[in-house]
């Protein structure tokens, strides 16, 4: 599926576009400012259909030569926003119209309102002003009762009512925005590159932590990852992972990435948006070969899908899902961390040269720096068995592609992340392609794709510049977020031609010079994540 261009994103991006060119190039004006030693700032009234008294204000400083960050703030609460309590959603009108009418709310009546996806109608009930009134509302009403129908278990129709904000729902509205732009220009001796978590994939940190280790001048949150051990290893990066030509996480196959190829003769490094398809390939001494489902990661578990081999319940990319194989070949190094995931199975040690020193009949030990563990689960532990006895020689055989089918280049960087927004300029967002539309979550492209979220965003201007943006969301009366068109459209009125999203939510997060100076959404503050992109 490709999204397309809604009314609500449309005017979105007007409210953005200052003085851009149709082809998406962004020109000089008196509100976008020249980065300086200093900081500046300008305010400019806006002729818009739905904020005609709203004013942008932006405030540009340069970090250091060719690095510069804007704070932009456009737009105002709107009236028409409100607060209220969401009882459920279900694919029938019918059955919509009978929770609704089920519902003991007092007073207020429940109303039955489609998603913008079309496929769903949601039961909610009351407008309050703000979110103190919602959630007294939602004390006093308790526990949602719903009719059920008859035969069917009760405990089966319990709902579990609560708070939404409409200004969220992507639908038209004034905003406000928080907008943070961060602009590297190649040309400039300034460099990028990606840090995990800890400098291995196992664990989290905060993006200030990892800036802060790593003595960058400003940093961003980066890829999508694991958060819960239910799902695999935490903080293990979920898609592409590249780290200067090292192969540390396997793509999600069909999700589009970023690269950031170093520099070559003579040419600075270069960023570009594609998808990045990875292969790894185990060969024995008798010519048996089998590919590796993955690497530097706990077998057997696969989030966001995108695999290969008989990963259940499909192959396809699930954004937010885990897919399981029973039978599992996993790679892993001294990128993962000091100790292999623990489990059933067995594991070879290979050291130089693809020696296999020492045979494990069960997961879990100790990664030997400069060594390479060889894991596997169900048949693929019987594969080892049978070809990789003690002093046995294997051979690995890594690539990693572009959507062309070409090597990428050496020392290049990979980050996951997913759906691409732009492409030469167009807006391109194939959701379902990338996983965020499938039958397992139904509800996955509306709450995903079509509501308002905090967003990480990586994009590229025509003359190669990057800009890594994000947008606060979440927080009404400071921060509406975007929706995948959104990023879309507020990418290219920056001037990006190629732009791909990246991890949002609670995990966005930009800082420079050691502070934070975005909102991140969650309410304990700052969240811990897998890697960050920084900037040196």
């Amino acid at each position: 599926m490709r999204l397309s261009r809604s009314p609500a994103a449309v005017i979105f991006v007007l409210t953005v576009l200052v003085g851009a060119a149709a082809c998406g190039q962004s020109k000089p004006s008196r509100a976008h400012p020249r980065p300086d030693a200093g900081a500046s700032v300008a305010a400019v009234s806006l002729d818009l259909p739905l904020a005609r008294d709203s004013t942008e204000r932006r405030t540009r400083q340069s970090i250091r030569r060719g690095v510069s960050y804007e704070h932009i703030v456009y737009g105002r609460a709107s009236r028409e926003d409100f607060f209220t309590i969401e009882i459920g959603a279900t694919a029938e009108r019918a059955e919509a119209d009978r929770i609704a009418a089920g519902v003991h709310a007092g007073e207020q009546r429940a109303r039955v309102e489609q998603t913008r996806d079309g496929r769903r109608w949601r039961v909610r009930v009351g407008r309050y002003a703000d979110r103190p009134a919602a959630e007294r509302a939602l004390t006093a009403l308790g526990e949602v009762r719903i009719e059920p129908p008859p035969g069917t278990d009760p405990d089966e129709t319990r709902a579990h009512a609560h708070i939404v904000f409409t200004g969220e729902d992507g639908l038209a509205t004034t905003g406000p925005w928080s907008i943070h732009v961060l602009e590297i220009d190649p040309r400039s001796g300034a460099r990028v590159d990606l840090a995990l978590a800890h400098g291995h994939v196992e664990g989290r940190e905060t993006v200030r932590s990892i800036a802060a280790r790593e003595r960058a001048l400003a940093a961003v949150n980066a890829g999508y990852f694991v958060m819960d051990a239910r799902d695999g290893t935490p903080g293990d990066p979920a898609g592409a992972c590249v780290l200067r030509g090292a192969l540390v996480s396997e793509s999600v196959e069909g999700r589009t990435a970023l690269v950031l190829a170093p520099p070559r003769s003579g040419a600075p490094w270069r960023a570009r948006v594609t998808k990045v398809h990875t292969r790894i390939r185990v060969l024995a001494p008798s010519g048996a070969a089998r590919d590796a489902d993955g690497i530097n990661r706990t077998a057997g578990l696969v989030r966001n899908c995108g695999g290969s081999g008989g990963d259940r319940p499909a192959e396809a990319p699930m954004h937010d899902f885990t897919c399981t194989d029973p039978n599992e070949l996993i790679v892993l190094d001294a990128h993962f961390g000091p100790r292999s995931p623990e489990g059933q199975g067995v594991e070879i040690v290979l050291g130089a040269g693809g020696r296999v020193h020492e045979v494990r009949a069960r997961r879990g030990g100790e990664i030997p720096r400069d060594a390479r563990i060889v894991a596997g689960i169900g048949d693929a532990a019987d594969w080892i068995r049978a070809q990789a006895p003690r002093n046995a020689t294997i051979r690995l055989e890594m690539r990693v592609t572009d959507d062309d089918g070409r090597e990428l280049e050496p020392g290049a960087t990979v980050v996951n992340g997913g759906p691409r927004l732009l492409r030469d300029g167009h807006l391109e967002i194939p959701a379902r392609e990338e996983g965020f539309d499938y039958p397992q979550r139904p509800d996955m492209l509306e709450h995903f794709a079509l509501r308002r979220h905090p967003r990480t965003i990586a994009a590229v201007t025509r003359d190669g510049r990057l800009l890594l943006i994000v947008v606060d969301g979440r927080q009404p009366g400071r921060s509406a977020g975007l929706t995948f068109d959104e990023e879309a459209h507020l990418a290219r009125a920056l001037g990006a031609i190629e732009a791909v999203n990246l991890d949002g939510g609670g995990s966005t997060t930009i800082v420079i010079g050691g502070r934070v100076v975005n909102s991140p959404s969650d309410p304990s503050g700052e969240r811990t994540v897998s890697d960050a992109l920084i900037v040196r």
